[in-house]
C-alpha cells in the first residue's frame, strides 16, 4: 500500500486502529448465541475503495485481535487477498447468503 496514496488515513490511523479495537471489545457481548463469526464483512472488494479499506483493516486491526475472533469476508474479492490470522474466512455470498447478517452479529 502506498502511504503517499493515504497519507489522510495514515495522519489518524491509530486513532482509528484504536477505535476499532475498543468498538469490538464494547460490544463483545452483544453477539446472538448462534453467530458463526464475531465480525462480518460484506463487500465488493474489486472496487478500490473498499479494497483499500479491507487491505487496511486485514494489515492494521486484524494482527491487534486475539486468535479466537472469527471474521466473515463475503463479496467479489477477486485477486486473492493473503492474512494470516486464523479466524479469517473469505466466503463466497453464496454460502452465506440467507443469513449472513444474523449469523455475524457486527456487519459492517
Amino acid at each position: 500500500m502506498d502511504p503517499q496514496r493515504l497519507g489522510h488515513l495514515l495522519a489518524d490511523g491509530e486513532h482509528r486502529i484504536e477505535r476499532a479495537h475498543r468498538l469490538l471489545e464494547d460490544h463483545a457481548d452483544a453477539g446472538a448465541a448462534d453467530a458463526a463469526f464475531d465480525l462480518g464483512l460484506v463487500g465488493t472488494w474489486t472496487w478500490q475503495p473498499n479494497r483499500i479499506g479491507l487491505i487496511w483493516f486485514l494489515e492494521e486491526v486484524v494482527p491487534r485481535l486475539s486468535d479466537d475472533v472469527t471474521i466473515a469476508i463475503a463479496g467479489n474479492v477477486g485477486e486473492p487477498i493473503a492474512c494470516s490470522h486464523p479466524g479469517v474466512r473469505f466466503v463466497t455470498m453464496n454460502e452465506m447468503a440467507d443469513d449472513f447478517a444474523h449469523r455475524s452479529p457486527r456487519v459492517r
